[in-house]
């Protein structure tokens, strides 16, 4: 194919790009320069304010810490069950479609519906854990009026909601392991969990590095659970940064705050992609080099 026939080809795509992804992103930010709106007194153009305003807010350390410590915890949590269930699934032969399928569930739910039925869980004299805990003559504990206990209820939410992401593409890494390896291993004397540590894990390392990403990509973004089971209360112990974002745009009708704090959102989320983006090249650039000499050799 011609450059020009190319060029024709693959324009409308970057076009519609452009309108999707390009246009709200710098929209966001001319908004963020801002204070007002487009009806009544318009915009008023006030530089980094909005962004100073944001750095002094208590509130938007608060919903960053509480982020931050939602990663922390769940994304080792979320690796670690992923990479056993993803070993237990490589070594499935009859009905690993089924057991694929079911496992996927929670991951294919919709947010809002999936932590609507977690709520119900706990919810009340109605939830059925507490049902449970009634009959058997105890007092069920206050889940959503204690922080530590509404913290926990986010975690469990979060690590049954996308734990199926990591195993499907851990999964999909193990399959992707010649058998060849194992067993040349194996002759060396490697037991099973040293391949696993020294063989299986290495090899896995892109696809380890790549679901950091997506997951640091979506602990950002998480808004359902935290809308849906607790509004980020007791006393905005659970408020994330999202649920924050939301609530400075619709509660407090500031907009251009709102995109300030997108936009540090958005870098953020840029500076973390490049540094894995980063990590992934080196060990593409340190795997070919090595295959290189020996093939030279």
């Amino acid at each position: 194919m011609r450059k020009k026939d190319f060029g024709i080809f693959i324009t409308p795509s970057l076009l519609i790009l452009a309108i999707i992804v390009l246009f709200p992103i710098f929209y966001t930010i001319y908004m963020s320069l801002f204070r007002g709106s487009f009806v009544g007194n318009g915009l008023t153009f006030i530089g980094l304010t909005n962004y100073k305003e944001i750095l002094n807010d208590s509130r938007f350390w608060n919903s960053l810490g509480n982020t931050f410590f939602l990663i922390i915890i769940v994304l080792p949590i979320q690796l670690s069950i992923g990479f056993i269930f993803a070993l237990l699934l490589n070594k499935i032969v009859k009905f690993r479609s089924f057991y694929t399928g079911l496992i996927l569930m929670p991951y294919i739910l919709v947010p809002v519906v999936a932590a609507l039925t977690f709520a119900w869980l706990f919810r009340g004299t109605f939830g059925i854990l507490n049902y449970f805990i009634t009959s058997i003559g105890l007092k069920p504990p206050e889940w959503f009026a204690d922080p530590w206990l509404a913290r926990f209820l986010i975690i469990i939410f979060e690590i049954w909601k996308f734990t199926p992401f990591a195993l499907i593409i851990l999964f999909a890494g193990l399959q992707s392991i010649t058998q060849q390896v194992e067993e040349a291993a194996s002759i060396d004397g490697a037991n099973y969990f040293g391949r696993i540590l020294w063989i299986t894990i290495p090899l896995l390392r892109n696809h380890i590095l790549f679901i950091i990403t997506i997951s640091l990509m979506n602990f950002f973004q998480t808004f359902d659970s935290v809308f849906v089971l607790t509004r980020g209360g007791p006393g905005r112990h659970t408020e994330l940064l999202a649920f924050y974002n939301y609530q400075v745009a619709f509660y407090e009708y500031n907009i251009n705050k709102s995109s300030a704090i997108a936009v540090l959102t958005i870098f953020v989320i840029t500076i973390t992609i490049l540094y894995f983006m980063f990590e992934m090249y080196k060990q593409y650039k340190a795997t070919a080099e090595a295959h290189l000499k020996k093939v030279i050799k």
